[in-house]
């Protein structure tokens, strides 16, 4: 994450990615935005 431009749009990727990835292996997830919270809608959008 270090030098990128764009932490925001990064970390949104991030927890897309790792939601997805553990997707197959659990009936759901819990997101603590921990001050983050605007951004969860976000996250949720990028799901598939």
């Amino acid at each position: 994450m270090e030098g990128t431009g764009d932490k925001v749009s990064m970390c949104i990727e991030i927890a897309s990615r790792l939601i997805e990835e553990v997707k197959p292996y659990c009936a759901g997830v819990h997101i603590q935005a921990l001050g983050w919270e605007k951004h969860i809608s976000a996250v949720v959008k990028n799901l598939k």
